[in-house]
């Protein structure tokens, strides 16, 4: 599985699979795009805020003057640098995830 969060389509597609598994065919194209794209977005707040648990206070400055630097495509170089098993913690929010917006889903 690609842990990079941006254009994932493994990301899309089990977003995706989460909104069949909930709404089915009941959704036009259009309100299926609106559907993937918000769960998307709230897939990204859920996996960002359980990311910055993990790090320590001392990390999360480095990971403040990251984003002061506008460099965020290193925060996910800097977990793993610092320990951080993204990949497991990606797993971990994907069930949680599918719990919280869609706990009928398989």
């Amino acid at each position: 599985m690609d842990t990079t969060m941006e254009n994932n389509p493994d990301l899309e597609n089990y977003i995706t699979g989460l909104v069949e598994s909930v709404y089915g065919d009941d959704l036009s194209e259009a309100e299926m795009a609106e559907a993937v794209t918000d769960l998307t977005q709230a897939f990204y707040k859920l996996f960002n805020a359980r990311l910055m648990e993990r790090f320590s206070d001392d990390q999360l400055d480095q990971v403040e003057r990251l984003v002061n630097d506008n460099q965020l495509d290193k925060i996910s170089e800097f977990a793993y640098n610092s320990g951080i098993n993204v990949t497991s913690l990606l797993v971990e929010v994907m069930r949680e995830f599918q719990q919280l917006y869609a706990p009928g889903a398989e």
